[in-house]
C-alpha cells in the first residue's frame, strides 16, 4: 500500500505543477496584454518603399521609408532615436508604444519594444499590398 500512496502523492504533487505553470504563463499574457498600447497602422508596401498610415492612436498620420536595409524606431509621435539601451520617450499619456521597422531583402522585420504584445514579427513584404499593424500583430488586408 505505500507504493500506491507514494504513486498517488506524485501523481498529485505534478498535476499541482502543471496546473500553477499553465496559471503563471495565463498571468504574464495578461500582464503583458494589460500594458499594450491601442493603435492601428496601415503598412503598405510600394515597390522599395514602405508606407505607414497611422489608422488610430498616433500623433501622427503618414511615414514613408525607401532605404533597404535600414532600421527605423517607430512611436506615438513618429521616428524616434534609440539608444543601445533602449529609448524609451516619457509622455504624460498612460501607454505607449515603440516598434522597430527594417526591411531586409524583401522581408518587414518588426519588433516591439514597448506597448505591443508581440516582440518580434517578421514576414515577406509582397509589392503592392497592404497589412494591417496593431498591438496584437499583423495581418494581410489585400
Amino acid at each position: 500500500m505505500k507504493k500506491s500512496n507514494r504513486a498517488s502523492g506524485a501523481f498529485k504533487f505534478l498535476l499541482g505543477v502543471l496546473l500553477t505553470s499553465f496559471w503563471a504563463s495565463d498571468v504574464v499574457a495578461q500582464e503583458k496584454e494589460a500594458k499594450s498600447s491601442n493603435f492601428s497602422i496601415t503598412v503598405e508596401a510600394v515597390g522599395e518603399k514602405i508606407n505607414l498610415k497611422c489608422e488610430e492612436g498616433c500623433s501622427w498620420e503618414t511615414l514613408s521609408f525607401s532605404n533597404n536595409g535600414r532600421k527605423h524606431s517607430i512611436d506615438i509621435y513618429g521616428v524616434v532615436v534609440l539608444t543601445e539601451k533602449t529609448y524609451i520617450r516619457e509622455t504624460s499619456e498612460a501607454l505607449n508604444f515603440i516598434f522597430t521597422l527594417e526591411k531586409v531583402k524583401g522581408e518587414l522585420r518588426l519588433k516591439g519594444e514597448k506597448g505591443t504584445v508581440w516582440t518580434d514579427l517578421s514576414f515577406k513584404l509582397n509589392a503592392n499590398s497592404n497589412y494591417g499593424l496593431d498591438e496584437y500583430g499583423i495581418t494581410k488586408l489585400n
